[in-house]
C-alpha cells in the first residue's frame, strides 16, 4: 500500500539522511506512521530535535497512524522536543518513560496539571517553554518537580497569570538565566506584586521579559524600596508600564544593570529617551513600542547630548513605534541624525505616522547614519524615486521597507 506523501517524505529521510539532526513535521498526524518512525529510529541515530506541529485545530492521537510506543521510543532519544498542539501528543506524553537526554521541551495548550507527570520524567530538563490558558498555581505545582531547580530557561505565555505566585516560583529556580513571562488578560498587576517579582529575580539572570496589560515596574515611592535588576542582565523587555509610572525610579532601575545591551519598553517620554541613551553605555538595541507621548523635543534632546559631552552607547538598532505625527517631522529627523547615537545605527524603524516626512528626512538619515543597512517607515508618502535615490546615496546595500500612507 502506498504511503501518503508526508509519511513517504519522513520514511525517505530515515533511509537517506543518517546525519539528520533536526526534524520539523508540519502535520504530525499525516507524517508519522509505524514505518516512517522505524526508519527514523534505525536510520537517523543522531536525530536530537523534533518539532511536531499540526494543521488540525483539534487533532488527537486516535487519528494518528503510528504506534504511540514507537513515538515514545523516538522521544526518549531526543535532546529537544516541541509539541505545538498538546492534544495531538497527550496520550504519548502521559505514558512517557524517563527521557534522560531531553533538555528542552515546549508545548502549547496544555493544562498545568497535565504537565506534571511528563515533566517529572525529564530529569535533565533545563529549557521549558509553555503556552497555556491559566498559570495560577505555578509555585505549588513546580515544587512537585524534582528537576525544577535545574531550569536555566523558562518561558510562560498564558492568558492569565497570578502575579502573586511568581516570586515563590522564582525562589525555586536559582540557576535561571532566561525568564519570559507574558499574560494577555486585561488585568492590573498590583504595584506590590510587580515590585516583588523584580526583587525575586535570580542573581544570575541575563535575559528577562515581563509583559502584562498593566504593571508598574518602576516601584514608585510608597510601594517599597527601589528594586535592583540582576547585575549581569543583557536583555530586558518590560511591557505594561502605565503613564503614571515613576520615570526617575524606572531609570534608576534600568541603570542598575550597566551591561544592558537589548532593551524593549512600551513607555517613553521626551526626558526618558535621552536618559536611556546617556546612562546605558553598552546599549546596542533600543525598541520603543509606544512612542505616542513623544514630541519633537525628544529628538532635540538627543542632539543636545553631544554639546553636553554625555557618553552615548554604540547603538546599532533603534525602533520607535506608534509615534504621532507631531513628533515625526523633518526637523525632528534632522535632530535625531545629528545626534551622536545615529552614527552607528544599522537598523532604524519609525512608525506609524511618517506622513509629515519629506525627501529632506531621507537626506538627513543618509548623512547621519552612514552604516545603515535597513530602514523601515510606516505611514510615509515617499515614492519609488525618492527611495531609490536614498539607496544610491550609500556605497553598500540598504534595504528599505515603506508601508506607505495610512
Amino acid at each position: 500500500m502506498d504511503q501518503p506523501p508526508a509519511q513517504l517524505a519522513v520514511t525517505e529521510a530515515g533511509r537517506s539522511c543518517p546525519g539528520l539532526l533536526e526534524l520539523r513535521l508540519v502535520d504530525c498526524r499525516n507524517g508519522l506512521s509505524d514505518e516512517s518512525l522505524r526508519c527514523l529510529l534505525t536510520g537517523c541515530p543522531r536525530l536530537s530535535l523534533l518539532q511536531m506541529d499540526s494543521r488540525a485545530a483539534a487533532c488527537d492521537a486516535v487519528g494518528w497512524s503510528c504506534s504511540q510506543q514507537l513515538l515514545a521510543e523516538q522521544v526518549c532519544r531526543l535532546a529537544s522536543l516541541s509539541v505545538r498542539s498538546w492534544s495531538s501528543a497527550a496520550p504519548m506524553l502521559r505514558d512517557l518513560p524517563e527521557c534522560p537526554l531531553l533538555t528542552s521541551f515546549a508545548t502549547c495548550g496544555a493544562e498545568l496539571s497535565n504537565l506534571l507527570t511528563p515533566l517529572s520524567r525529564m530529569p535533565e530538563l533545563t529549557d521549558l517553554r509553555l503556552r497555556c490558558r491559566n498559570w495560577c498555581r505555578s509555585a505549588t505545582d513546580l515544587q512537585l518537580l524534582g528537576g525544577a531547580a535545574r531550569l536555566r530557561c523558562l518561558r510562560i505565555d498564558s492568558r492569565f497569570v497570578d502575579a502573586a505566585s511568581v516570586p515563590p516560583l522564582l525562589a525555586r529556580l536559582p540557576q535561571l538565566r532566561s525568564f519570559r513571562l507574558k499574560s494577555s488578560a486585561r488585568v492590573f498587576v498590583l504595584d506590590c506584586h510587580a515590585c516583588a517579582i523584580l526583587r525575586a529575580l535570580p542573581a544570575g539572570l541575563t535575559d528577562l521579559g515581563l509583559s502584562f496589560e498593566h504593571a508598574d515596574w518602576s516601584c514608585r515611592a510608597g510601594v517599597g524600596p527601589p528594586a535592583v535588576l540582576p547585575p549581569n542582565l543583557r536583555r530586558l523587555r518590560l511591557e505594561g508600564l502605565p503613564p503614571r509610572a515613576d520615570q526617575l525610579r524606572l531609570m534608576e532601575l534600568l541603570a542598575s544593570c550597566p551591561g544592558l545591551a537589548f532593551l524593549t519598553l512600551d513607555l517613553c517620554t521626551d526626558d526618558l529617551l535621552p536618559a536611556l541613551l546617556s546612562r546605558l553605555p553598552r546599549l546596542h538595541c533600543l525598541r520603543l513600542t509606544d512612542c505616542s507621548r513623544l514630541t519633537h523635543q525628544a529628538w532635540a534632546n538627543l542632539r543636545e547630548l553631544q554639546s553636553l559631552g554625555a557618553a552615548t552607547p554604540d547603538l546599532h538598532e533603534l525602533r520607535a513605534h506608534r509615534c504621532s505625527r507631531r513628533s515625526l517631522t523633518d526637523e525632528a529627523l534632522a535632530d535625531l541624525c545629528a545626534s551622536p547615537v545615529a552614527r552607528g545605527l544599522r537598523r532604524l524603524s519609525l512608525s506609524f505616522d511618517c506622513s509629515q516626512l519629506t525627501a529632506a528626512s531621507l537626506a538627513s538619515i543618509a548623512s547621519g547614519c552612514p552604516l545603515l543597512t535597513r530602514l523601515v517607515l510606516a505611514g510615509s508618502g515617499f515614492g519609488q524615486a525618492d527611495l531609490q535615490a536614498f539607496r544610491l546615496s550609500f556605497e553598500h546595500c540598504v534595504t528599505v521597507t515603506n508601508h506607505g500612507p495610512l
